[in-house]
């Protein structure tokens, strides 16, 4: 055996099991990168933890402190224009 191959490259190169059902998969697209970033607020007044606790009590939301944060956020955002181009 002069030139040495692997199996694998033999069969690939012969198309060994071309009419085969099962195929080989293809690597996936890579996915998209993620835009957020991790952000710390500093210091976060115990009064609106304890309104947000009021709120999930009365069953008026069922995010978490964070998500809440976020969504009040955007629509703040949206409301001053921020998203206009």
């Amino acid at each position: 055996m002069a030139d040495k191959k692997s199996i694998f490259d033999a069969v690939r190169n012969n198309n060994v099991g071309g009419d085969a059902k099962l195929k080989v998969n293809q690597a996936a697209a890579p996915a998209p990168e993620r835009r957020t970033r991790a952000k710390t607020i500093k210091a976060i007044n115990e009064e609106l933890f304890e309104a947000h606790a009021r709120l999930v009590k009365k069953n008026k939301t069922n995010l978490d402190v964070s998500n809440y944060m976020k969504e009040a956020f955007r629509e703040k955002l949206e409301r001053d224009g921020a998203f206009e181009e």
